[in-house]
């Protein structure tokens, strides 16, 4: 399933691909690493306090752990790889407690996906991101602050509860957070508010459900935490540009 914050986890070399077509996806962590490759279009990739825009042929690399996002700038097709570190054990341990300064580069104007059938193929592709990555950046000391950990945790609270009547009041309760305090820091860190996240958070589940069950539209909805149907559709629309039913039929 698309849920980014269980890659690496399950399994220890994990290597999925995903296509996105005029999707944003927001803020989000997870102990995986993250290729994302503009083919068409323009997005901003925000990565932990650094906003970066990318145009056609030009890719992010996301570390393992760093808090990052997606937005899409009216049309964009991209493709996502998301790929345990174990795939490329050396480079890690080579830069471990580091992250690129810059992690954006050009690459070719296609993936060979359809070429990468073997272990041999993908770790051969994968470390030569990596070389591509070391030639054009330079890498700094990796900083985990306490705010960000915290606001880790409040994101993986979502991922675990979003299919509930979830409200800011109630996580920070059962984190154990003050809840002004935790309140300013996501806008802060994240750029949105808590009630913005989770609705674009919701969205980007209905959007997989969309794709990829046979559900009705309303079961869906339900499924991701809406109860009231007008509510759903308002910000469905709002973040994608259509309505679920046309969404679903292209």
């Amino acid at each position: 399933m698309f849920f980014f914050e269980h890659h690496g986890l399950g399994e220890q070399e994990s290597f999925s691909h995903t296509l996105l077509v005029n999707q944003s996806f927001p803020i989000h962590f997870h102990r995986a690493a993250e290729l994302i490759w503009v083919e068409e279009g323009e997005i901003i990739v925000s990565i932990e306090n650094n906003e970066f825009s990318l145009r056609e042929g030009d890719s992010a690399f996301v570390f393992p752990h760093q808090l990052h996002g997606i937005q899409s700038l009216e049309t964009s097709r991209l493709q996502i790889l998301i790929f345990s570190p174990e795939w490329i054990g050396h480079f890690f341990t080579e830069y471990k407690g580091q992250v690129p300064k810059r992690p954006i580069f050009s690459l070719p104007s296609f993936l060979p996906l359809d070429k990468l059938n073997s272990v041999y193929a993908k770790k051969s592709f994968l470390y030569g991101i990596c070389d591509e990555l070391i030639r054009n950046t330079e890498f700094v000391r990796s900083e985990f602050q306490p705010k960000t950990k915290m606001i880790q945790k409040l994101i993986a609270y979502v991922d675990q509860h979003y299919t509930e009547n979830l409200t800011l009041k109630e996580a920070a309760v059962a984190l154990q957070y003050d809840y002004v305090y935790l309140s300013k820091l996501f806008k802060q860190v994240t750029q949105y508010s808590f009630t913005e996240y989770l609705n674009q958070y919701r969205i980007s589940q209905v959007c997989y459900q969309l794709r990829g069950t046979q559900k009705t539209v309303s079961e869906i909805a339900l499924d991701c935490g809406y109860q009231n149907m007008r509510t759903f559709h308002r910000n469905f629309k709002q973040m994608v540009g259509c309505t679920p039913s046309d969404y679903r039929s292209r």
